[in-house]
């Protein structure tokens, strides 16, 4: 296996070491994401299998926006039940689920934030009131401190007249501290009061986590005027469940979506509570609004008219999510192993030689069966003749172009060969030359005798 291969390979293990660390380090997911996921400590698994159980055909998922799901002549009839910590929905959604309550049907909502889009729907808004008894006007201070037994409760920011017909339902994000709540309380005509502090205060790895929980302050609700029947107490003051009529049908908004959560779902107090909740609408369909959750800083935007996404990043949102977390997470390694393997100096490819070939032979026999089927003998002996004197050439160092007694007494002299053979050679040579017609014997004689004398001469 290559260096590379090898690499890659190490790397990979131990990514894959380090997520199922990172799995199995963790046997419960408590982030608060409100996923049907039974090891989510808030998750909806219990709620959404009690749904199920309580509904003629089961709860049924809406997977859409709101404008689809409940769009002009849909037949769709029931209860709506949303629960997170903010709902995304805009203006179409808004008035089809609106539409949808007046015709019968009834939609309860468990969020921390409200959506303005449906508040300005169902709900009128209140201005700054005077507290007459005082003899002081709260609109010209910063902040109105509400208490209660001489403990302050909430301290609640004043605005200008104008801006609180903005507001609407964001003043949900008022809240009392975890470790502060000790009681819910229901009022639906049968008295349920939970006394236990495990449904606001979780303990992991020896420390609590505690939750902020959420109410609808006395002086925002605005009773009267919205016809709004209260159903539920914090601490037995503090209105955190309310019902708003709306056409024939009603809007249930809950302010606490933790109490529905796995982990609280398995106190019985708390899954009575939830009990007498549902029991309190009518036996028909529900249909659960995964789609239009988001998150509690997302909810805030949209009712600032703020952008969220170019707030807070163009990661943010990716980032919350967790396959498009890993989808991102994954890019951005394998980015850096290209990164880290391409960057270093690449070998130019070494070719592969392959072993030579003597191919005298091949050639020899080329030019041989040329020669053959030509069939010019005397043209053959004037090329071996060519041969010799290259030969004698390179060999001894003579010049060849003149072959009279010079030439033979030199040449005699440094081969130490009688002058009469290389005249004698020379003569046959000079014969061949002159005739018209070679024979084979011929032939054969000439190259017997330039071979005798090249191996005699060099011996």
């Amino acid at each position: 296996m290559s260096k590379f291969a090898t690499n890659i390979s190490f790397f990979i293990c131990m990514i894959a070491f380090l997520m199922l660390m990172s799995c199995g380090a963790q046997k419960y997911d408590w982030r608060t994401m409100y996923k049907d996921q039974k090891n989510h400590a808030y998750g909806t698994y219990i709620i959404k299998r009690y749904l199920d159980n309580i509904s003629p055909d089961q709860q049924k998922e809406i997977t859409q926006k709101l404008s689809k799901y409940f769009e002009e002549g849909s037949q769709v009839k029931g209860n709506y039940f949303f629960m997170g910590d903010a709902m995304l929905v805009d203006e179409s959604d808004a008035e089809a689920l609106a539409k949808f309550v007046s015709k019968g049907n009834n939609a309860f909502i468990s969020t921390k934030i409200f959506p303005n889009s449906i508040s300005a729907k169902i709900f009128t808004p209140c201005h700054v009131v005077t507290n007459e008894d005082d003899e002081q006007d709260y609109s010209g201070d910063d902040s109105y401190t509400y208490e209660e037994d001489d403990f302050v409760v909430d301290t609640i920011p004043v605005l200008e007249k104008m801006d609180w017909e903005y507001q609407d339902f964001d003043h949900l994000d008022f809240n009392v501290f975890g470790e502060e709540v000790g009681r819910l309380k229901l009022d639906l005509g049968l008295y349920l009061l939970i006394e236990t502090d495990s449904l606001y205060t979780t303990i992991k790895n020896g420390k609590p986590r505690y939750h902020d929980w959420y109410y609808l302050h006395d002086s925002l609700a605005c009773i009267d005027s919205n016809n709004l029947e209260v159903l539920g107490y914090l601490n037995d003051t503090l209105i955190n469940y309310f019902k708003i009529p709306h056409g024939e049908g009603s809007f249930f908004i809950h302010t606490n979506p933790l109490v529905f959560t796995n982990i609280h779902m398995l106190n019985d107090k708390t899954s009575e509570y939830v009990e007498l909740i549902t029991e309190a609408k009518p036996t028909k369909d529900w249909h659960w609004d995964d789609y239009s959750r988001t998150s509690r800083d997302m909810g805030k935007s949209r009712n600032q008219n703020n952008s969220y996404l170019e707030s807070k990043g163009p990661l943010t949102y990716i980032l919350k999510q967790d396959s498009l977390r890993w989808a991102w997470y994954s890019l951005l390694a394998m980015g850096g192993f290209f990164l880290m393997f391409r960057a270093k100096r690449k070998q130019r490819i070494v070719p592969v030689l392959e072993k030579k070939e003597n191919t005298s032979l091949t050639f020899i026999n080329t030019i041989g069966n040329l020669y053959f089927n030509k069939n010019d003998r005397k043209q053959l002996c004037e090329d071996q003749m060519q041969l010799w004197l290259e030969d004698i050439r390179h060999y001894y160092r003579i010049n060849t172009s003149d072959l009279g007694d010079d030439f033979v007494g030199l040449l005699s002299a440094k081969t130490k060969r009688p002058k009469e053979e290389i005249q004698g050679l020379l003569d046959y040579y000079h014969n061949i030359e002159n005739s018209d017609f070679v024979s084979e014997n011929t032939m054969v004689t000439f190259y017997q005798k330039l071979n005798k004398f090249s191996i005699q001469s060099k011996s």
